[in-house]
This record gives C-alpha cells, structure tokens and sequence, in this order.
C-alpha cells in the first residue's frame, strides 16, 4: 500500500463538492432506465401460463440524432414446466426470445437476445437458483455472441439476488462479469444453500428476501496481501454521512499514476509543433486528462456523500477504530499515448493489443467499502471503458487528440460539478 495524495485535492474542494454530479452519457441513462423496463415487463409476461408472447415498448438513445427515441421489443416465451392457477409453477426449462427492432435514422439495427434457463418458478416467480445458456445477436456486425451457462440467485425475474457465477468441477463458484472472471469465488455448496434459503423463506410467505454469501476475491487478496477479508455483500444502503473513510490506493494504482504521468508528458513534448485544429484538441486534451481530476473525482465522490476522507498506507486506521470505513481504489488503463503520425493507420475499431474485448483507449477503476469487522460490504469490479476508433471521424494528429480529448472529457468529467463516469460505480455503490 502507498500513502495517497488525495487529501492535497481535498483541502480546495470542500466547498461546493456536495454539488458535483456524476457525468453519465444519455445513452447510459436510457440504456439503464429501457433494460429495467424491459425486465419488468418480461417478469410480468413470464408469470403467467397462458403469455407465450408479449410485445412492449422501451425508451432508447439514437446516438445518430442525440435525441431520446421508443425501441419496440417483442419477447417469445417456453416453458416445459408446471402450472398452477394460471401461473407457471415448479423445475423445469424457461426458453425466450427477445427482439428488439433497430432505430430509425441510426447505424442501431436492434439485436436479438435468446436465452434458456433452467430453474424454479413459484406461484408465477421465477425463485431461487437459476442457470441460464444464451447468444446475443446484434445485426449489425452479423455475427452472433454467445456465453457459457452462468447461474443466479433470483427473487423474481427482474431482482437478482446475486451475480453470475460459474460451477466449477470441484463444485465451487466462479463469479463472472460479461466472459470476464472477476477474481470472486465462493465455496461449493453456498449458492445451493441459499437457494434453499430464498425457496423456503418464499414458501413461509417471506416478501424482503434476501441471500447471504460470502466470497474470497483475488484482487482484495492482492490489495491486502494476507488478510483475512471476506467478500460479504450487502445490499443495505451505506450512510457515509459525518463517517471518516481511509481511502487507500494500491500499489497498483500508484505504478499506473506514475506510468500515465510519464507517458502523457512524452506526448506533450512530442506533440509541442503541433499547429491549428490539432494543436487547439492538444490543449484540451492536456487540461482534460490533468491526473489531479482524476484524485478529484474519487474525493467529490466522498465528500458528496458527507464522508470525511482520510489518507492511508493500509487498514490499520480501521482495525483500530479510528476510521469507520476503508476505502480501497484499484485503477488501470492502456491507452497508447504514441500515435502522433500513425493515427491513420489504425484501423477503425481496432483492440488494444492485450486487453480482450477492449477498444483502443481503456480505464477502469474497481475497489471496496470495508467495514470495521473487515468484511468487503460493498465492491466495483474492475470493468474497462473503452473507446474504439471509428469510421467517419477526423483523420490524422488532429483526429487523434480530438478522440484523447473526448475520452477523458467522458471518463473524468467536463466541467467543474460533473464527475467522469470513471466513478459512476462508485457513486452507485454509495447511493445504493
């Protein structure tokens, strides 16, 4: 661990810091808002025996017009199982379909999501643990996405009790984000307990369930070399008002500052002769990537939230009692800060060499909220916001600073109240 700066950023942020808001794109609102609808109106769809297709409609983002637009979406259901009183009831093979239409005006041509699932229904609800195969088709590309079958814990079709895990062959669970494993693992046999759990306190006439597992995660392992600090996740809102918080970096992150340091300096000195549009993006990109934004969006985050935030080596503050929480940030990126001249020659979309299903510019910041018995209550995964190179934009040095201003205008904010999407996990997880 490394004693951070982010008390240097705190000292002339406190006024005003509880105004700052998150810098969250139209489209990941609309996309957030239509895919709870959508789960919504497919939970209402799928309870009933007698619904084998359900059309609605959701809003979306035309990111070709910028305007806010309707997504109609039709959604086929099978069902092999049970039924009783007109509700689908008992084990069995949940297969539906999902098509949403494309956008007009829009390079969006809709996708098609089908997925089969193999579990529990309870008076209509699907209940307990539910394993689920499926591919992801988004016509545009023409090709079809498909994942191995990842299992949850629900209470209801649009309330997930758990993430996505994966069985392993010694019985244990791998949990997953996307096709990424995320360093969570939780022994063989918790998630079926659990399941067990949320069944039969569903059956007692239970509404507020709940399941309760704890995990070992690898990247809490790595922060925290040998601790004892288990993953316990809460779903209970975390009031940070009048708290202090240790916020600690891991070495990680302060090897990553120092490499993005050094390599947007080169860049600044190479890119010095630069001249007309390419120059004006080349001082944009200098003010938006300033690495002092980034301390300042992790600090207004916690101050947002009434938290006083202390600086910190390691969780010793904590397990001491002079803190009531630690806060423990990981941050990573690639970004290739050497394209001035060849920017042409990328071609459209391109994946940064080493980072699977990336683009060609990446961040991500992951971390954990722990409590004083040095359980991780509330955790981020480290999952990237990439940028690809795409058709149609400016060529060349001015194309190139245009797209590293836009990027870091979107991930650590562009304005003195907004906050990058860098930490709209974080914000999340201390709304929640």
């Amino acid at each position: 661990m490394y004693r951070n700066p982010i008390l240097v950023v705190l000292g002339f942020m406190s006024m005003g810091a509880a105004t700052a808001q998150v810098n969250k794109e139209p489209w990941m609102e609309n996309f957030m808002r239509g895919g709870k609808l959508q789960a919504t109106a497919e939970e209402k769809a799928m309870e009933q025996c007698e619904i084998t297709r359900a059309a609605f409609s959701i809003p979306a983002y035309n990111v070709s017009t910028k305007t806010e637009v309707t997504r109609n979406v039709t959604v086929a259901i099978e069902w092999n199982g049970g039924c009783l009183d007109g509700k689908r009831d008992g084990e069995g093979i949940l297969s539906w379909t999902t098509d949403a239409e494309g956008l007009p005006v829009s390079t969006d041509k809709g996708h098609v999501l089908r997925s089969r699932s193999e579990g529990r229904f309870v008076k209509g609800r699907r209940l307990g643990l539910w394993c689920t195969t499926g591919g992801f088709d988004t016509r545009t590309s023409g090709g079809v996405v498909q994942w191995p079958t990842s299992c949850s814990i629900f209470a209801g079709h649009a309330t997930r009790l758990t993430s996505a895990f994966r069985k392993q062959s010694d019985g244990s669970w791998h949990e997953f984000l996307g096709n990424r494993a995320t360093g969570t693992t939780v022994a063989a046999g918790v998630l079926e307990a659990q399941s067990a759990k949320v069944l039969a306190e569903a059956g007692a006439g239970a509404t507020n369930l709940k399941a309760n597992v704890v995990a070992k995660n690898q990247m809490l392992d790595d922060l925290v070399r040998g601790s004892n600090i288990a993953l316990a996740r809460s779903d209970a809102q975390v009031s940070l008002q009048g708290k202090r918080v240790a916020v600690v970096f891991s070495s990680n992150m302060i090897q990553e500052l120092a490499r993005f340091k050094r390599d947007r300096e080169q860049l600044i000195a190479a890119s010095n002769g630069l001249s007309g549009s390419a120059a004006e993006y080349r001082d944009k990109f200098i003010a938006a990537s300033n690495p002092d934004k980034l301390l300042v969006n992790v600090a207004k985050t916690l101050l947002k939230y009434g938290a006083t935030a202390q600086p910190a080596d390691d969780l010793g503050t904590l397990q001491g009692g002079q803190v009531d929480y630690g806060f423990i940030l990981d941050w990573k990126y690639t970004i290739p800060f050497d394209l001035l001249g060849k920017f042409d020659s990328i071609p459209d979309a391109s994946p940064t060499p080493g980072v699977k299903g990336g683009g060609l510019f990446c961040q991500s910041m992951g971390g954990f909220l722990i409590n004083r018995d040095l359980k991780a209550i509330k955790d981020v995964p480290v999952a990237p916001l990439c940028l690809n190179k795409f058709s149609g934009q400016s060529a060349g040095d001015s194309g190139y600073m245009l797209m590293l201003n836009r990027y870091f205008m979107w991930l650590w904010g562009d304005g003195p109240d907004k906050l990058g999407s860098i930490v709209y996990g974080f914000d999340r997880l201390l709304k929640n």
